[in-house]
């Protein structure tokens, strides 16, 4: 099993079950918004991400204790992503690959990526040819995760393994050394913010995980 002792759930009962069901719904949407915010804001992904800002804004205030500022204006968001993620002249300040932070190298493209990309082609997810990038890109492994909690909502717990896989070895890894860089290293406000965020979520879908785990039954 990819998730070693996952917990018997047979316990939960009905009621319980469509409130884990909407909670996982939620979940998903989460991770398929900060998957947006952390690709390269092109006009399409800017005009997403703008149309439901202040939904997420008022959910990230009132759920998470993060305030969010207005968002920036395209060109001001292209400059930044640009500089914090891609190049600058003193390097990259916060890379979006998960094995940066976690192989011994400190290089992308690690023996770790390549068993993620064969772990999310098993399920048929698989990054469309015209997309030049890794799987280990936290804005790629936060779709997958989006992607399976979704199936999660609709009963699929054959999902269940590949969604923990993933944000417990690959996202949770990189959490605190990515968010410390990115929230030192932001010029516009919003990526401070987006850092804390990210680093409340990550908690919170690890515990998600643990719930279902023997290993954390007390």
């Amino acid at each position: 099993m990819l998730i070693p002792e996952m917990k018997d759930t047979r316990w939960i009962e009905e009621k319980e079950t469509h409130e884990l069901l909407e909670y996982m719904r939620y979940l998903s949407d989460i991770s398929a918004y900060l998957s947006l915010l952390f690709r390269y804001p092109s006009n399409d992904v800017y005009r997403s991400i703008q149309e439901y800002y202040e939904e997420f804004k008022n959910i990230a205030d009132e759920e998470y204790d993060v305030g969010f500022p207005v968002l920036p204006e395209h060109e001001e968001m292209e400059v930044e992503y640009v500089r914090l993620f891609q190049a600058s002249l003193y390097g990259v300040v916060a890379p979006l690959y998960s094995s940066v932070y976690t192989s011994e190298e400190r290089l992308v493209l690690r023996d770790s990526t390549l068993a993620l990309r064969d772990l999310m082609h098993s399920v048929g997810f698989s990054l469309r040819d015209d997309i030049k990038e890794i799987e280990d890109n936290l804005y790629v492994m936060l779709e997958f995760v989006s992607v399976m909690l979704g199936k999660m909502s609709e009963g699929d717990a054959d999902a269940m393994p590949y969604a923990f896989k993933v944000i417990k070895s690959y996202i949770a890894p990189m959490k605190d050394q990515f968010c410390k860089r990115l929230e030192y290293g932001a010029k516009l406000a919003l990526y401070s913010s987006i850092a804390l965020f990210l680093s409340r979520f990550v908690d919170e879908l690890v515990e998600f995980c643990d719930f279902f785990c023997e290993d954390n039954i007390g």
